[in-house]
């Protein structure tokens, strides 16, 4: 039981860092681009 739980936290943990990621993305893909343009 314990176990389950601790997996589920896991899985809660890893989503919120990826909305936080995916939030951030299109910041990050815009600064990336302006970056690959540079000579």
């Amino acid at each position: 039981m314990q176990g389950s739980w601790r997996g589920l936290d896991v899985y809660r943990f890893a989503g919120e860092k990826l909305a936080i990621v995916f939030s951030y993305a299109p910041i990050l893909n815009r600064y990336f681009l302006s970056a690959a343009m540079l000579p």
